[in-house]
């Protein structure tokens, strides 16, 4: 994929350009094929979590599970996934969610309440994630927002 943009640097612009004019599922397609990396990028998939096809919400979310320690703001969309009407949506949530380590109090409410989800692998990811982060050490390094 990035043959097709010269560079790293290409494909990123040609994502972020995709992000900024709305082509989610664009842009997420073309992050799957070519990697991607970046604080800008993962807001821009973040907004992708508000596209109406769940397929490109899907996607944007394995894309987000990958982003280390990922911003607050990009954390809250992924909390506000955990309610959205497909049941593949919430399980990827829940699973970037987990990825993060992310422990601060919208998180851990909002699994709480998805380990009574009607679908069974959200269930199960929201428990073992809250399982992990209680026996997380406390500290200064501990993610938590």
């Amino acid at each position: 994929m990035c043959r097709i943009c010269g560079d790293r640097g290409g494909l990123e612009r040609v994502l972020l350009e995709l992000g900024r004019r709305g082509r989610y599922r664009s842009l997420v397609e073309l992050a799957t094929a070519g990697g991607w990396q970046g604080a800008e990028l993962a807001g821009l998939l973040a907004a992708a979590l508000d596209a109406a096809d769940p397929e490109v919400r899907g996607g944007a979310l394995r894309l987000l599970e990958t982003s280390p320690h990922p911003a607050p703001a990009v954390v809250s969309r992924v909390v506000r996934a955990l309610t959205d009407p497909d049941g593949t949506v919430r399980w990827l949530a829940a699973r970037t969610l987990e990825a993060s380590g992310d422990r601060g109090p919208e998180v851990v409410a909002a699994l709480q309440v998805a380990t009574g989800d009607t679908n069974a692998m959200v269930q199960t990811v929201a428990r073992r994630t809250l399982g992990r982060l209680a026996a997380l050490p406390a500290g200064p390094d501990a993610p938590s927002r």
